[in-house]
């Protein structure tokens, strides 16, 4: 019988190889984390909100530059503050979604806190 010349490896470089294949895995897994849904929406109003911001900037020189009818003067008016109107409401709307945010993370602090102290 022929004795086999491979050597067994012992129980730390076992230890050693499986945690440099963890940390390899771990650093190909580390993707920046994902925006929660509430941040999303928060970003997706501002940019309508901007957009509203525009337009009425936009209406506003076409009122200022006295090319316009009376009728359409007081017809662009009107728009105006409709666009006045929905930015507002996106503003609310924001806000709304910022304190509903606070909320959740104070009220996730507070549980993890109570948890600590029964603890």
């Amino acid at each position: 019988m022929e004795k086999s010349t491979a050597k067994i490896p012992d129980i730390k470089e076992i230890k050693h190889k499986k945690a440099k294949k963890d940390k390899e895995n771990d650093s190909r897994s580390a993707e920046p984390a994902a925006p929660e849904v509430g941040d999303i929406d928060v970003s997706k109003l501002i940019e309508k909100q901007q957009e509203a911001f525009n337009v009425i900037e936009q209406k506003k020189e076409l009122l200022v530059s006295n090319q316009l009818s009376y009728l359409e003067y007081i017809e662009m008016q009107e728009e105006i503050g409709r666009l006045n109107q929905l930015r507002n409401n996106f503003q609310s709307r924001i806000n709304a979604l910022r304190k509903q945010r606070k909320k959740n993370e104070m009220s996730g602090i507070c549980h993890s806190f109570g948890a600590l102290i029964t603890n």
